[in-house]
This record gives C-alpha cells, sequence and structure tokens, in this order.
C-alpha cells in the first residue's frame, strides 16, 4: 500500500486541529481561520481542502466516527468476554477523565452546537453515538442480557454523557472516575437475562 499525499497528509493535519479547537473552543467559536493557522496552512490553500465550516464539520465527524471504530476494535481485542470489553470502554474513559473534565466530551460538545447550528448535520454527529450504542447493545446480547441488551447499552452510554458534563461543568476529573467506577461495577455484578420481554 502506497504512503499518503502531501494532499492527503495536510487534509488530515486540518480536520486534526479542528478536533482539538472545536474541543477546546467549542465548533461555533472556531474559525476556519484558527483551524488553517493551527495546522500550518495558509488560508488560500485552506480552502482547497475545505471550503465551507460546513464541510470541514462533516469531516471532522467522520474523523469522530472512524476514532470510535477504532478504540470498538481495539476493545474487541482486550478479551473474548464481553463484559471485560465494555470496562474497557469506560476504563478509556476514566484513563481521559483530565481532558474530559477540563473540555467536555468531544462528541457531545459537537453535538450540542451543531444541533443549534445545523439539523442535516446533527444527523450526521448522531451517527457517532449510534456507532457506540450499537456496539455495546452487540456486546450486551453477548453477555446473554438479551432484550434488556439495548436498555443496558442506553443506560451506560447516557449515564457516561452526564457524568462527563457534570464532571465538566464542575471541572473535576474525579466525579468522571468515580462515577464511571460505579458503572464499571455494576457491569461486573451483572447476571445474563433470564426473561427476553
Amino acid at each position: 500500500m502506497a504512503g499518503k499525499t502531501k494532499g492527503e497528509l495536510t487534509k488530515e493535519r486540518i480536520v486534526e486541529k479542528a478536533v482539538e479547537l472545536a474541543h477546546k473552543h467549542g465548533f461555533e467559536r472556531t474559525t476556519l481561520a484558527d483551524v488553517a493557522e493551527a495546522a500550518n496552512v495558509r488560508k488560500g490553500n485552506f480552502y482547497y481542502y475545505f471550503k465551507t465550516k460546513e464541510e470541514l464539520g462533516r469531516a471532522v465527524i467522520e474523523s469522530q466516527k472512524e476514532l470510535i471504530r477504532s478504540k470498538i476494535e481495539e476493545w474487541k481485542r482486550l478479551s473474548d468476554d464481553p463484559a471485560q470489553r465494555i470496562i474497557g470502554f469506560l476504563k478509556y474513559i476514566i484513563g481521559d477523565c483530565e481532558a474530559l473534565a477540563a473540555h467536555g466530551c468531544p462528541t457531545g460538545g459537537l453535538s450540542y452546537e451543531i444541533a443549534k447550528l445545523d439539523t442535516a448535520m446533527l444527523n450526521e454527529v448522531g451517527g457517532i453515538f449510534k456507532v457506540t450504542l450499537s456496539w455495546l447493545e452487540k456486546e450486551f446480547k453477548s453477555m446473554g442480557r438479551g432484550a434488556k441488551a439495548k436498555k443496558d447499552a442506553l443506560h451506560i452510554f447516557t449515564t457516561v454523557q452526564g457524568v462527563i458534563l457534570v464532571g465538566n461543568t464542575l471541572q473535576d476529573k474525579s466525579v468522571i472516575r468515580s462515577q464511571v467506577n460505579v458503572l464499571i461495577n455494576e457491569i461486573k455484578s451483572m447476571k445474563p437475562s433470564k426473561a427476553c420481554s
């Protein structure tokens, strides 16, 4: 497989810097000029890659989906035990709790901002959540949770999002760490579902 072209590498760097800036300052407040400067790309050249903020936003969303997909592949390799794979996801949150407390969830923050700006893009951002929720539901089904798997996935995912929001609002990583540990203990104590209703 051939290496990436200079243009492909530049485009990746632009998206990477856009993700960082949007996470730290918000997507709405991040300008194309800010991203061009951070990526060390002249403004005139920048428009070769992204003509509008919406185009850049879509690339940021796709980049976040790819990040989640690659993390899911990592978690799948952790263990043959689906509970341990879900715990791997939760430990990832704990490992990132300092940044999450400082800046919030990159995906959650992006979703909130895009909901106010562009409803068409909101559906695309929702795709990031759907990737994670779908994976969690499959893992819970593999744990024998049957019809409860979807509810379990929503519970874990929405609790994580809420905990990150509170941790960020309070600027307190210990909130994230302690409450995600509660979820880890909950996963460890889960039993297969007896009913499939």
